[in-house]
């Protein structure tokens, strides 16, 4: 919603691609285009990462796989 917000009100932008994440450690994602409209992600997913099954969890490859993982492979 603040991002929204942010988008609204922000002075001056013809056109931008922001990502709108939360303030993850482990994102890989450049936020600076989001912060440049005065938005600035303050939960952290971090807190819950000693919760996740490892052996249940996605992997992450970041050069072979699109982002959403299995979800967005065509023909599957």
């Amino acid at each position: 919603v603040e991002l929204f917000y942010r988008c609204l009100v922000a002075p001056e932008v013809a056109f931008t691609v922001v990502y709108g994440v939360s303030a993850n450690r482990r994102r890989w994602w450049d936020t600076s285009s989001a912060e440049r409209l005065g938005y600035r992600p303050v939960d952290d997913a971090e807190r819950w990462a000693s919760e996740i099954d490892a052996s249940r969890a996605g992997r992450v490859d970041l050069e072979d796989d699109p982002q959403g993982g299995e979800h967005t492979r065509r023909g599957k």
